[in-house]
């Protein structure tokens, strides 16, 4: 899990206009969502289906990572690859964008992404480097230990692809049908604790932090681990969408 901290282009200062969580799983699929910050009477997150132009980019995929040579004992380096298997910007018949990067860990334990690719704005070439931070992967709720689920969905004759994935806390799940897109970000929210006949429970609930677009996610299918098991088809609004994956640590 992954959250950015800044990004600057062709030595532009840094910053960071979004709000982005990358959430990736034990055989490396992964999914990216970037939300731009909120402008003067908007809320932080959209989280009502819009507006549209709140999204920055969403996409998910799989990521493919080797050390990279030229590393030495104080900085871990890697390349890595991220394929983007359904995309915000693109329609699924179109050529998905080239994704690569060179990794950094820095001595902070932050990791430095360095590389290059097509600035949507420009539609050029453009230099890059982000800064990432890794946050605590959480329990949820009585559960003792942490929790990740990855759900999709590919149905060609409806040009639709998904992707659903938790880790821990954080769930988030992005769709394309046809030129359509969706995305959902969701979060476990601890409350205390309850007593009961047993001893304590703990109090809490996944509330939905970002819904951007009107297409159902089946996001709440990961909640409950009794929910899902790999190899499984679960039957959601028309789609059939598979379990891909399922693992405690």
């Amino acid at each position: 899990m992954d959250s950015k901290l800044t990004v600057g282009q062709n030595n532009e200062p840094a910053s960071e206009p979004t709000s982005t969580l990358v959430l990736t799983t034990g055989e490396s699929r992964y999914i990216d969502i970037r939300i731009f910050r909120s402008r003067e009477g908007e809320p932080d997150l959209p989280n009502e289906g819009g507006p549209l132009d709140r999204l920055e980019w969403a996409f998910a995929g799989v990521s493919h990572s080797e050390l990279k040579e030229g590393g030495n004992e104080n900085i871990r380096a890697a390349h890595c690859v991220w394929q983007h298997w359904v995309d915000s910007r693109t329609l699924l018949d179109e050529p998905p964008l080239e994704d690569k990067g060179d990794l950094y860990q820095q001595p902070d334990g932050t990791t430095l992404e360095v590389g290059a690719m097509v600035n949507p704005r420009t539609g050029l070439m453009t230099q890059y480097q982000e800064l990432w931070e890794e946050p605590l992967v959480e329990c949820t709720g009585n559960d003792k230990k942490r929790l990740c689920i990855c759900l999709t969905v590919d149905n060609p004759s409806l040009h639709t692809r998904g992707v659903v994935v938790r880790v821990g806390q954080w769930c988030e799940g992005i769709i394309r049908v046809g030129d359509e897109v969706s995305i959902e970000r969701w979060k476990w929210v601890p409350k205390g604790q309850k007593i009961i006949a047993e001893g304590t429970t703990a109090e809490g609930d996944w509330e939905r932090q970002a819904k951007i677009g009107r297409i159902f996610l089946p996001c709440a299918l990961t909640f409950v681990k009794e929910r899902v098991e790999v190899g499984n088809t679960v039957e959601v609004g028309g789609l059939t969408w598979d379990a891909m994956e399922k693992y405690e640590w």
